[in-house]
Order: C-alpha cells, then sequence, then structure tokens
C-alpha cells in the first residue's frame, strides 16, 4: 500500500494496486457457505476458504474514467457478477477491463 496523500475526514486514502477498479472479498466456511457476518477484529473461527475479485482496467481506459463505477452492478450475491460490473464500465473504459480471481485455503482455519 502506498502512503496516502490526502486522510481528508474518510480515512485512508492510499492506493492499493495501480489501475484496479474493482475489489471484492467472500470468506466461506468448511461446508463451502458464504460468511456474510465474518469479522477480523472478532475472535471468531477463521474462513477455511477466502475468494479475492479484482476488476483492472488499462492506462488508457483510466484516463477516461470520469467517475466512480456503480459497485452494485456486481451484485450482492456469493460471489460478484464482474461481467455484469464491466459492462456497466462507459464506453472506452470497458473495453480495457479485465476480470481477475483467485482462493486462497486457510491451512489453519482446519
Amino acid at each position: 500500500m502506498a502512503p496516502a496523500n490526502n486522510m481528508g475526514t474518510a480515512g485512508y486514502a492510499g492506493l492499493f494496486a495501480e489501475n484496479v477498479i474493482g475489489f471484492w472479498v467472500r470468506c466461506y466456511d468448511k461446508d463451502g457457505h458464504v460468511q456474510k457476518t465474518y469479522d477480523s477484529r472478532q475472535k471468531q473461527a477463521l474462513p477455511r476458504t477466502v475468494k479475492i475479485f479484482l476488476v483492472t482496467i488499462g492506462s488508457a481506459g483510466l484516463a477516461r474514467l470520469g467517475q466512480v463505477p456503480d459497485y452494485t452492478t456486481a451484485g450482492a450475491g456469493d460471489e460478484p457478477d464482474l461481467d455484469a460490473f464491466i459492462r456497466a464500465l462507459p464506453n472506452g473504459v470497458r473495453e480495457t477491463a479485465r476480470a481477475h480471481s483467485t482462493e486462497v485455503r486457510l491451512q489453519n482455519a482446519l
């Protein structure tokens, strides 16, 4: 993470990664169900699996991004609909967008 350049009233405002415009995380229990109430600040069982979803855009698309994307287009289901999120991006941005996801299994959560 890069240091924040404008703390403002909303808190931390640093850089997560170059050209990442969408970031979602889902935690799953040992049975593969989404843990909708997981809070890492609370003492509770660790999720068995964590899935991370990203949408990145190219530099040309970043220059054309004139407003904050509508994150509700990804939905609130067990997994975000990254294709719907990308389709909702403006022309000139959408064409450079790419979806990425990975799954991390937490061995110490057995």
